[in-house]
């Protein structure tokens, strides 16, 4: 079970979507004065009220989206579960917590999806659980915002029903950073087990493990044009499972990636590229690493590398067991 490393309050758990323990913070572009929310209850509760003494999670998140100003919200230990179900309303009245004005938090109760962070939002979340949600893209979290997760745990959320699903913690298509987070037991059935990544992705003393898609990626599933840094953090037991494609612990199509002081271990691939695999338009550099135990079914091919990218670096590698990297060199455009 993975408690955060710098947790100082007592845990609150959310089943069925996220458990919260803390401050929100919601970080507004706009010099307007704070507003401050604090969360009275665990009931799933939409009465168009958030006052001092009845305010639920969801009331708190309405009323933080209405004020100006880089607004907070305090979340007492507990257990908060979405119930009031309604997938695709877009103003956190039901469903998903949507994040229209810089906000955070919530449960799913698989239902629907935690968090839905909009563009140009801003948010910071920590020292929280993210559990059981389920979207067809990005089950625990959809981000196209700026959202900062520290000390938070994304577990057991799933995304969609088909092979064309994204993100089975996280789907990410603005700026994601992770701080001494771990992402763990979430599941789709498409690409991206624990994150998919369009944009710009940051993982720090984190970790991502013992995620499955069905198709590619099963820790982290990046397409074209993303970009994934990855520092002192570990992909771990992540599976992929496509006869056609592969990626155990990270799938990137393409854009950039970038690993330092990192461990990639355990993770497996039905076709290829049990630890990585790269398309043609991906750029990978890996320094103070350590790589082993990946394992690609189809085989062997690239066990721990399945490289046909533009550009592969790796330098002072700790340790590369079962290498093996396939490089197919196409003329650039």
């Amino acid at each position: 079970m993975f408690l955060p490393r710098r947790l100082l309050l007592p845990l609150a758990v959310v089943t069925a979507a996220i458990a919260l323990v803390g401050v929100i913070n919601l970080a507004l572009p706009h010099a307007t004065q704070a507003a401050a929310f604090v969360v009275t209850k665990t009931a799933d509760t939409n009465d168009g009220e958030c006052s001092a003494d009845d305010c639920s999670l969801r009331e708190a998140v309405v009323a933080a989206n209405a004020a100006a100003g880089p607004d907070t919200i305090t979340v007492p230990p507990g257990t908060y579960t979405l119930t009031l179900a309604g997938a695709s309303e877009e103003a956190a009245a039901t469903g998903d917590l949507d994040i229209t004005d810089d906000v955070t938090i919530i449960d799913g109760n698989a239902a629907d999806r935690a968090f839905e962070l909009n563009a140009g939002v801003t948010a910071a979340i920590e020292r929280l659980w993210v559990r059981n949600g389920s979207a067809p893209n990005g089950g625990g979290i959809q981000n196209a915002g700026n959202l900062t997760l520290s000390d938070v745990l994304v577990r057991e959320n799933a995304a969609g029903s088909s092979t064309t699903a994204k993100g089975g913690g996280v789907a990410n298509s603005g700026t994601l950073v992770l701080l001494s987070s771990e992402v763990e037991l979430n599941t789709t059935t498409g690409s991206g087990g624990g994150r998919n990544n369009t944009g710009e992705m940051t993982l720090t003393d984190s970790t991502e493990r013992q995620n499955a898609a069905d198709v590619s990626g099963g820790g982290i599933n990046q397409s074209s044009g993303g970009s994934l840094t990855i520092s002192g953090s570990t992909i771990s037991e992540n599976t992929a499972g496509s006869a056609a494609v592969g990626g155990g612990g990270i799938l990137a199509d393409g854009g950039t990636v970038t690993i330092t002081l990192s461990t990639i271990r355990g993770n497996s691939a039905t076709k290829n590229g049990g630890g990585i695999s790269a398309g043609q338009n991906a750029t990978i550099s890996i320094t103070d690493s350590t790589l082993d135990t990946n394992t690609a079914n189809d085989g062997g091919d690239g066990d721990t590398i399945l490289w046909i990218g533009i550009s592969l670096a790796i330098t002072a590698l700790v340790a590369l067991a079962a290498w093996r990297v396939e490089r197919s060199i196409r003329p650039k455009a």
